[in-house]
């Protein structure tokens, strides 16, 4: 299997991020036939680049939780709840 992302232009100009996969078939088979798709993840795309940007200009604490397998927490906010590993200062304050 092959899997790529790649960027589309459409007709009218528009530009489409897409995840382009061929999947080929067994060795036995030979190469007569393949199977090839494209996918439009441009929104998917932009959201990630958008929740980047949101953790990198906060002031504040933010952490999202959701089905995917981390959590992601600001780095602001670690540090100031002292949950930061280089801050040695945690085992004073108890």
């Amino acid at each position: 299997m092959f899997e790529a992302e790649t960027v589309f232009q459409t007709l009218k100009g528009e530009l489409l991020t897409t995840l382009f996969t061929i999947t080929f078939p067994t060795s036995s088979a030979g190469f007569d036939s393949v199977l090839a798709t494209v996918m439009d993840i441009t929104e998917r795309k932009r959201a990630e680049y958008l929740t980047g940007q949101m953790f990198e200009s906060s002031p504040d604490t933010i952490a999202i939780v959701g089905r995917t397998t981390g959590t992601a927490v600001s780095t602001l906010s670690t540090s100031a709840c002292g949950a930061c590993p280089r801050d040695d200062r945690r085992d004073a304050r108890r």
